[in-house]
């Protein structure tokens, strides 16, 4: 899931806040990097978007986004930069943060046993680089971020989705 990035998302990708579902003893497991602060990369946008179009950007725009993934254990901030890297290359979205978040789970309330939710949050500039605007992908080219991810961590490829669409 790729979305408009949310304002309490470098708090919680960071653990500066305290969640009942996250288990502190498993935290050092987590692992991230970090290129640029999303307020930062914001500033940087909208001067770039107004020096090439000469007006301010629109309050709605969503030039900073932010996806989900599933992971296994054994996956880290490495293996994100791998992904990172590879949706670069081919669309030209600039990963600026990525965390592998394994302390997040619960509990099974009948057996009390942990159950891992394995999973990492990455942080996206989703526009051109010259022109600060938005990138415009199409529903293919959601389905092949989505291709990429899977193979990049040697991961199986989920069901494809006939309802959803960003641009």
């Amino acid at each position: 899931h790729i979305m408009a990035v949310k304002a309490g998302s470098e708090s919680h990708n960071q653990r500066l806040q305290n969640l009942n579902y996250v288990r502190e003893d498993l935290s050092y497991l987590n692992s991230s990097f970090v290129l640029a602060s999303i307020a930062d990369t914001r500033k940087q946008i909208e001067t770039r978007y107004q020096e090439s179009t000469g007006q301010k950007m629109q309050a709605k725009q969503t030039p900073i986004r932010e996806g989900v993934l599933l992971i296994d254990e054994k996956h880290n901030a490495d293996d994100l930069k791998r992904v990172a890297k590879q949706l670069e290359e081919r669309f030209g979205i600039q990963t600026i943060q990525a965390y592998a978040h394994k302390d997040e789970g619960h509990r099974n309330k009948e057996t009390g046993e942990w159950k891992p939710n394995y999973h990492a949050h990455m942080v996206f500039d989703w526009t051109e680089k010259n022109t600060g605007k938005s990138l415009k992908l199409k529903r293919e080219d959601l389905a092949e971020v989505q291709t990429i991810v899977a193979e990049t961590l040697g991961l199986e490829r989920g069901q494809a989705s006939t309802t959803v669409s960003y641009t």
